[in-house]
């Protein structure tokens, strides 16, 4: 890429004042709260045994159910269920006895 593309991506991606945006759908809630809209990404952060793998792993299930699972609701298109998942806080066999 030459200094031209990149000046391009740039302008592209300013974002001003006075840009007008609607509300992305909706994709995960729990109960009325909206926690994910479509086109973002989470991380999930936490002292050490909080149950942070717990918690991803049941909005993971509900996002794959296109359902409840716990307290998750989420609501993807059939053609955006894929997930990519990273644990980098488990052992690779700690991991697969989550999965």
């Amino acid at each position: 890429m030459n200094t031209t593309d990149y000046e391009t991506i740039w302008q592209q991606s300013l974002i001003r004042v006075t840009d007008e945006f609607s509300l992305p759908p909706i994709v995960l809630r729990v109960d009325d709260a909206v926690i994910g809209t479509q086109g973002n990404f989470s991380v999930s952060t936490g002292k050490a045994k909080v149950k942070k793998t717990f918690n991803v792993s049941a909005l993971v299930a509900s996002a794959l159910a296109g359902g409840q699972v716990v307290e998750y609701r989420a609501c993807f298109p059939e053609s955006k269920r894929d997930i990519l998942y990273f644990d980098t806080g488990q052992s690779p066999y700690h991991y697969q006895l989550g999965t």
